[in-house]
């Protein structure tokens, strides 16, 4: 079954920082990651909010939609485009609502209407490789056409940089 749990951590210095911490609560084999995280500033000075979504850490019980639902959506996303040169970020509004609608679309939902907020990019990496990755949080309706392709993609999580606190939808059924 898929869970969530959310617990305060103190805030961490970067996304690797977070990843680290979310493996070791989670703990398990290091070749598989089953899970996805999500690190939100607390009111608390210092602290942050961590989501773990698993199917092997006991939480709360993920709502899973349904076909021909509709849901509201917040996703925090690392919209690139990749080619034989490496991958570059897509940083104009309407070329990220199109990468997100083929995501969904990809994952058996569809994309009714969508806001983005373009955040500051997020330094990642280890000590000694520095990088950056752009970040958008993504609030928006979708309706769900496949409900198995789409309960996939509430665990495994959509786009890139899911190891570092992205990909991890939340839903919420539209009244």
């Amino acid at each position: 079954m898929l869970s969530e749990t959310v617990m305060r951590i103190p805030a961490p210095a970067s996304a690797y920082a977070a990843h680290q911490t979310v493996w070791k609560i989670v703990g398990g084999d290091p070749r598989r990651r089953d899970f996805l995280f999500k690190v939100r500033p607390s009111k608390l000075p210092g602290q942050a909010l961590l989501k773990i979504r698993s199917k092997s850490v006991a939480g709360i019980p993920v709502l899973l939609p349904r076909a021909g639902g509709q849901y509201r959506f917040s996703l925090l996303i690392n919209p690139v485009r990749r080619s034989r040169d490496g991958q570059r970020p897509i940083v104009r509004g309407s070329e990220v609502q199109q990468w997100l609608a083929e995501r969904l679309e990809k994952n058996g939902m569809k994309l009714i209407d969508c806001r983005l907020e373009f955040l500051p990019s997020m330094e990642f990496g280890k000590k000694g490789h520095p990088c950056r990755v752009h970040a958008v949080e993504a609030f928006g309706t979708l309706s769900v056409e496949n409900e198995e392709l789409a309960a996939i993609a509430m665990a495994a999580g959509i786009g890139r940089s899911r190891s570092m606190g992205f990909g991890l939808m939340e839903i919420e059924e539209v009244a």
